[in-house]
């Protein structure tokens, strides 16, 4: 095994010795072939590379550090100890670990967020299946991005009072209420809550909300109510219920997306929102549904202020 990783030694790299930063050679070749191979080292020779990792760390610049986190991403085997130093970092060099790296340990994502702050928080709160333990500890942080991650964050393990506290800052952040409103799993007595900290129309589709899960589900719609659905929207965009009856009626994806981005609605719950108009006009219009990157692109292709621009003037062009 020391043949495909050998640990850097004093004769090797006597710059260690000297606190000075490794060559960029020597460092680049240990990154690749601790990441090629560092799933069959034996604990104390994996402790020892990692050491002279995070030295190479500490002595080099940002931009040498997100060069690292890049190679490291795609190692099979991170300790504890090097996936701390790499996300508690800058956020420029956190992030890549925090965003991309499919394996954290919840008590590493817990650590790592005890010695960082929002913009580290935030990019945990967007992790896939976040388990409830760091849930908790990111609400209770108070990060208002966070907050809004976690809340738009369908697969995060949130529980009755992690909703509840979430409930309770809506009332300072708006950003809060759509998304928590969305979610299939936000608890009743959380919603209910909302009510008090947004305006009569979130009240009133929150109202529709606890009345369709009141229903037993012999009698809920299958689809949702479209009319109440536009009537809504109308409200929230400030245009007639004919123009955007009409944009819905027609289920232009780029339509909705006008719609969608002259209220402010984010990307996440812009999706939401064309699965909700899609379901409601039945599985035929589904054909041809855009795909992730079309998405995207329609729905920055205009900005709030050109999108209601071209819905009160009818230039939706479908």
């Amino acid at each position: 095994m020391t043949d495909m990783i050998t640990p850097l030694s004093s004769t090797d790299t006597p710059s260690l010795d000297a606190n000075a930063p490794l060559p960029t050679a020597s460092a680049l070749n240990l990154m690749t072939n601790f990441t090629q191979a560092s799933h069959l080292l034996e604990a104390d020779e994996l402790e020892r590379t990692v050491g002279h990792i995070i030295d190479y760390l500490d002595s080099v610049t940002v931009e040498d550090r997100i060069i690292v986190s890049l190679v490291l991403l795609k190692a099979q085997r991170l300790t504890e100890r090097l996936m701390i130093r790499l996300g508690t970092d800058q956020i420029e060099v956190a992030s890549i670990l925090l965003e991309k790296r499919k394996q954290i340990p919840s008590a590493v994502l817990l650590e790592i967020a005890g010695h960082t702050g929002a913009d580290h928080h935030r990019a945990i709160a967007s992790r896939t299946n976040l388990a409830s333990c760091v849930c908790t500890a990111l609400i209770g942080a108070g990060h208002e991005a966070a907050l809004v991650a976690l809340a738009e964050n369908r697969s995060a393990q949130i529980d009755s009072e992690g909703f509840a506290r979430l409930a309770a800052f809506a009332g300072r952040f708006h950003l809060l209420r759509l998304p928590l409103t969305l979610r299939a799993d936000t608890p009743e007595a959380a919603l209910i809550q909302l009510k008090s900290t947004g305006s009569k129309t979130l009240g009133a589709y929150i109202d529709c909300v606890l009345d369709n899960r009141s229903k037993s589900p012999a009698v809920r719609p299958v689809q949702p109510d479209l009319s109440r659905l536009t009537d809504n929207l109308a409200r929230l965009a400030h245009l007639s219920c004919e123009t955007v009856d009409r944009v819905v009626g027609h289920g232009s994806v780029r339509a909705l997306a006008m719609v969608a981005r002259s209220i402010g609605m984010d990307r996440t719950t812009f999706d939401r929102f064309v699965d909700l108009v899609i379901h409601a006009r039945g599985s035929e219009a589904a054909v041809g549904l855009p795909s992730e990157d079309d998405l995207a692109t329609m729905f920055y292709e205009l900005s709030p202020h050109e999108a209601r621009l071209a819905l009160e003037h009818n230039l939706v062009g479908y």
